[in-house]
């Protein structure tokens, strides 16, 4: 008779960290310059498995999962519209753009928020499988087929509120160089009058999604030969497809014709790369 055998897993990993400023929380967030802020994790995972006998020498084994991970890096003052309220309007237009701009007085201080934040991740991998183990004479023989599908998503600004580095170049003065032979000015003077030496800031309107698929087929035999030799053979055969983006923020310089390509446009593909039909791997061992 058919005997079967199921499995249900289902399990929720939270880990909340929050890296700290190197100094404290300090004003606007404690100034350091990159890797401060809220660190949360979450996963989840949910797998069936499903074990059939279908005969005293034949054994079906079917698996189905969902691994779902989400973290990232998050400002320490997300939410709070800080720029706008110390008279900076047009800086935080929207909640990964929230906190405060990131100011460094050359030499003397940093104030703001942490740069490179949000970054926020979000990956799930679906995956699917299916093995058939069959006993006969002095053989052990699997055949099998996985599959498994990757969805990552993420939205992350390097300096989404604004990066200001103020240099004592921006209040000095020419009668200064004359006289003295520098400049002079002072970065805590540039910071106050509202001179910067250079200003960085950038945004997207949408995340990227990135989608991975692979499938993958073997057949594996163990030959017992002889009381004291067992011969492994097998074949693998893979299919790994390039990614894609769901809005097919993808693009290539092809240096050819120097021009840009871009995926899903003017006759290409999603992926802009073609697909390994030919991966194939052969497998040979012995057991004594």
């Amino acid at each position: 008779g058919l005997l079967d055998s199921v499995v249900q897993e289902f399990v929720v990993t939270t880990l909340l960290d929050d890296a700290p400023s190197v100094f404290g929380p300090g004003i606007g967030g404690g100034g350091t310059f990159i890797g401060a802020g809220p660190n949360p994790s979450r996963v989840w995972n949910f797998g069936v498995s499903d074990t059939y006998t279908i005969k005293p020498t034949m054994l079906n084994e079917f698996r189905l999962g969902v691994n779902r991970w989400r973290g990232g890096l998050f400002n320490e003052n997300r939410g709070q519209n800080l720029a706008t309220q110390i008279g900076m309007p047009g800086v935080n237009t929207d909640l990964a753009t929230s906190g405060l701009p990131f100011f460094e007085a050359s030499g003397l201080f940093n104030l703001g928020d942490s740069i490179a934040s949000p970054d926020d991740v979000r990956d799930t991998t679906y995956s699917f499988s299916d093995t058939l183990s069959w006993t006969h004479g002095k053989h052990t023989t699997r055949f099998g087929f996985q599959y498994a599908y990757v969805e990552t998503n993420f939205y992350a600004l390097e300096t989404g509120r604004g990066l200001y580095v103020f240099e004592p170049l921006m209040t000095g003065s020419i009668l200064n160089l004359i006289t003295n032979g520098s400049f002079g000015g002072n970065a805590l003077a540039s910071f106050e009058t509202g001179y910067w030496t250079a200003n960085v800031i950038d945004y997207r309107n949408q995340g990227i999604g990135l989608r991975f698929p692979e499938y993958g087929m073997f057949v594996q035999d163990d030959w017992k030969v002889s009381k004291r030799l067992t011969l492994n053979l097998g074949l693998r055969y893979d299919i790994l497809p390039p990614y894609s983006e769901v809005n097919n923020n993808i693009s290539n310089f092809i240096p050819a014709t120097a021009q840009m390509e871009t995926a899903g446009a003017n006759g290409a593909s999603k992926t802009l790369h073609d697909t390994n039909y030919k991966d194939f791997g052969p497998r040979v061992g012995f057991a004594l």
